[in-house]
């Protein structure tokens, strides 16, 4: 059987061991937080926009949890400035697939 490492147990890492396990893979999985730390000591980083080809791998392998929970989106307006009242970048438009949102 052959043996697997990923380091990071982030929404990647643990997507992609989750289905290694599935195709009979032996996994190893490195973070440098245990699962009690994650579940208690963790914050919030911020929300993490899935979109169409991350949504249909973790409905492959069981994992859309939060498919009728998670708010869809259908497009962004997004305006970046490294100082107050200075606009360095603004994002505008529409996705051809609705993406969903999940708190982190």
């Amino acid at each position: 059987m052959r043996r697997i490492a990923i380091v990071g147990s982030g929404i990647s890492g643990l997507a992609a061991a989750h289905g290694l396990l599935q195709a009979g893979y032996s996994v190893d999985l490195y973070s440098d937080r245990t699962a009690q730390q994650w579940l208690n000591e963790s914050r919030p980083t911020g929300t993490a926009a899935r979109f169409a080809i991350a949504l249909s791998y973790e409905r492959e392998l069981g994992l859309n949890f939060w498919d009728d929970a998670a708010p869809k989106g259908e497009g962004v307006f997004l305006t970046f400035c490294p100082t107050l009242h200075n606009p360095l970048v603004r994002l505008l438009g529409r996705f051809r697939e609705p993406f969903q949102a999940v708190d982190g």
